[in-house]
């Protein structure tokens, strides 16, 4: 007997209808496939499960009957895959007699198994090529496709013609005061509001990386995800318009009758009832980074309501300061929520970093 055995049930027209790995003399056979777990002896229960096997009256069929119980699930299905689509097919194959001389005497070596490459760094170190051909997979776009492609940007163009167009005909706001910087303006620094204008920087960091994953959340079918993320955009965008318009501030309570404490309340319950609609996914994100930005725009509207026992410059460093890293919390917590939806997709498509998918 060779070190490298396998069992085949034999079907009465000689096809193989399960094939399975055995471990003979601590051999493995196929050693280049995927290694399942080692035999740790023959069990009772592995015992009982041989004494229905044709070979179970064999010096070695105790070796065959512990085969389901050491080897891996994978390992099994690949071996099977195998032999269907090689040993099957060779002309003694249809010869039970043969077939079964020819297996459990000396098992033809199937061909070497094609790598799971799933990992940058395996790819670098073992197959440099395979990761940029992995990456090099586009192609130049045709011009007809490349031509369609200007219409949405065309009709993008024409809107904003038009609002443009609208502000150099009016005269009841210079066009100045539209179109170039407050600071100059104002005869100011340069640098005049430059802690807000970062401030705006992060939530539209925020927004994009939440309406670009829920994009690629639509694209891989995931509508839980998409469904957050879109959300998510939607209440970032809010709060960036906000900020940027400074609306609880001034206009809600000139044109709306609404204090500044109000807007306050109704985002909070805004952002709480998206948090606890979209809980499960929540969860399934990094929800301390979350938290933080919640603790912080928090800090934020304490020190703009509370008033503290420091000067006026004081209470406002802290207040925009936390209000800050608020911001910068949020755009971070997405980033990092797309960013681990999609190594999800890409190690679904084998491509990521490691295996398995988390969503």
């Amino acid at each position: 007997m060779s070190d490298t055995r396998m069992r085949r049930h034999v079907t009465a027209s000689g096809r193989f209808r399960n094939i399975e790995p055995i471990r003979c003399r601590g051999m493995w056979w196929n050693a280049q496939m995927p290694v399942p777990p080692g035999n740790s002896g023959a069990g009772e229960s592995q015992r009982a499960a041989g004494e229905d096997s044709p070979w179970a009256d064999t010096d070695w069929g105790e070796d065959l009957a512990t085969a389901d119980a050491v080897a891996g699930r994978a390992w099994v299905e690949a071996s099977v895959e195998w032999a269907e689509t090689t040993i099957v097919e060779q002309p003694w194959a249809d010869d039970p007699t043969a077939a079964h001389r020819r297996i459990v005497g000396e098992a033809p070596t199937p061909p070497t198994a094609t790598p799971h490459w799933n990992a940058r760094e395996r790819h670098t170190a073992e197959r440099p090529d395979a990761w940029d051909g992995a990456s090099d997979r586009r192609r130049p776009v045709p011009l007809g496709d490349q031509l369609r492609a200007l219409i949405p940007l065309v009709i993008v163009w024409t809107i904003l013609f038009v609002g443009l167009a609208i502000i150099a005909v009016q005269d009841r706001v210079p066009v100045q005061e539209l179109f170039l910087d407050p600071a100059a303006l104002d005869g100011n620094h340069w640098y005049s509001g430059i802690v807000s204008q970062f401030g705006i920087l992060a939530w539209t960091v925020a927004f994009c990386a939440a309406a670009g994953g829920a994009m690629l959340a639509d694209m891989s079918g995931r509508r839980k995800a998409r469904s957050f993320l879109a959300s998510g955009a939607l209440v970032t965008g809010l709060l960036l318009a906000d900020d940027l318009l400074q609306l609880h501030s001034y206009h809600v309570p000139k044109y709306l009758g609404f204090s500044k404490e109000s807007v306050y309340a109704a985002y909070l319950v805004l952002v709480a009832g998206w948090v606890w609609w979209h809980r499960g996914e929540v969860m399934r994100t990094r929800v301390l980074v979350l938290a933080a930005a919640g603790l912080a725009f928090l800090a934020s509207i304490i020190f703009d309501q509370v008033q503290l026992p420091m000067s006026d410059t004081k209470a406002l460093w802290f207040e925009d300061s936390a209000k800050f890293f608020g911001i910068v919390a949020f755009a971070t917590y997405f980033v990092l929520t797309v960013r681990d939806i999609g190594w999800s997709i890409l190690r679904l498509a084998g491509i990521g970093r490691t295996a398995g998918a988390d969503d």
